[in-house]
């Protein structure tokens, strides 16, 4: 995994692709994990964004996320979902997501509380073998069981803004 990781990381044409997206010339790239989920197993679904809805980003500044499959899948996430409007709805309807510092940056959509209905609104999206994912930070998903008879496996990692990473040196 490791060695594939690394590959993908050098691959010229990603920081390319990466300086485009991003609109910027130096990035600093992150490896978030490996994530290994065997048929029938997986964390149980929750309708999250890997940010805080309250410290939104702005589209052009918030960072991209990636995920590198290296089998057929599917995608959840709610469509359109990463506007300022979205976010605003979210802020009004769900008041016991607050500012307090999070062990990880995700919020979570608790299941029994969910006024609007998130779950409803997931589409899925199919994501065929050795496909790149990218998607922004302000995007709505969800992260479901692996319900196929195959190891689900995914590689999670991007390039960053180097001026918007707080550990870079300058």
């Amino acid at each position: 995994q490791i060695n594939t990781a690394n590959k993908i990381r050098e691959d010229p044409r990603l920081y390319e692709l990466y300086k485009d997206l991003l609109n910027c010339d130096k990035l600093l790239y992150y490896q978030d994990r490996v994530c290994i989920k065997l048929p029938g197993q997986g964390e149980t679904e929750f309708i999250h964004i890997d940010a805080d809805p309250h410290y939104r980003k702005p589209d052009n500044e918030a960072p991209l996320q990636s995920i590198m499959f290296f089998q057929d899948t599917k995608f959840y996430c709610i469509p359109k979902s990463h506007t300022q409007e979205f976010h605003n709805q979210i802020i009004e309807n769900y008041s016991y997501i607050d500012k307090k510092k999070k062990a990880r940056n995700m919020t979570m959509i608790d299941k029994k509380r969910d006024i609007m209905n998130l779950e409803e609104k997931l589409e899925a999206i199919d994501i065929p073998k050795d496909s790149l994912l990218i998607f922004t930070e302000n995007l709505w998903h969800a992260s479901k069981p692996n319900k196929s008879n195959h190891i689900r496996l995914g590689l999670y990692f991007g390039y960053h803004r180097y001026h918007q990473c707080p550990n870079s040196i300058n």
